[in-house]
């Protein structure tokens, strides 16, 4: 949350996740094989607002939930069928959120929501016909975002877990960012 330090996931020959002092660019700490199956890669990497939880994507479509100061596994989180192609944690480091899909038709173009506590699935936000490509969380609010395939962009209420309507692209979105101040 101070931005001192960085935070990196490799690819198939690499599984690890690494965290970097930005002060002096040095290596602070490498964290496991990710908990991703022999040949696999990560995906995606989100750090919780007060910086202890490091949340990683994997090609096996689970997520590991890491205690960034210990490197201790807190939770794989398991649940979804297709790809995983974007996380976010929530401005209270309560909740992660998960982005999903394929670019046809499929039962897991959605957002799952984690207990960071507990790691379980606590819900699944849907309403994209297509793959979510990408998800964030507004700082200091209960309003988190998503983008997809299905050429829209969805602003959701986490605390009702509902979407607003879509907003329209004219072709598949494939990323989103949120200002630092959410404005």
């Amino acid at each position: 949350p101070d931005g001192q330090f960085a935070v990196s996931v490799g690819g198939k020959g690499d599984p690890t996740l690494r965290v970097w002092d930005l002060a002096n660019g040095t290596q602070v700490r490498v964290i496991g094989g990710g908990g991703v199956e022999e040949g696999g890669e990560l995906a995606a990497v989100a750090v919780s607002p007060d910086g202890r939880i490091a949340v990683v994507a994997s090609s096996d479509r689970t997520l590991m939930a890491w205690n960034l100061h210990s490197g201790e596994a807190l939770h794989k989180l398991v649940g979804h069928t297709d790809p995983i192609h974007g996380v976010a944690i929530t401005p209270d480091s309560r909740f992660a959120l998960s982005a999903s899909g394929e670019r046809v038709y499929s039962e897991d173009n959605s957002i799952r929501v984690w207990d960071l506590v507990t790691g379980a699935c606590v819900d699944r936000l849907l309403g994209h016909g297509h793959q979510v490509s990408a998800v964030a969380v507004v700082p200091g609010s209960q309003t988190a975002l998503s983008v997809s395939f299905d050429e829209t962009m969805r602003i959701w209420d986490l605390a009702r877990r509902r979407a607003m309507a879509p907003e329209r692209h004219e072709d598949d979105v494939n990323a989103l960012a949120v200002t630092p101040d959410g404005r």
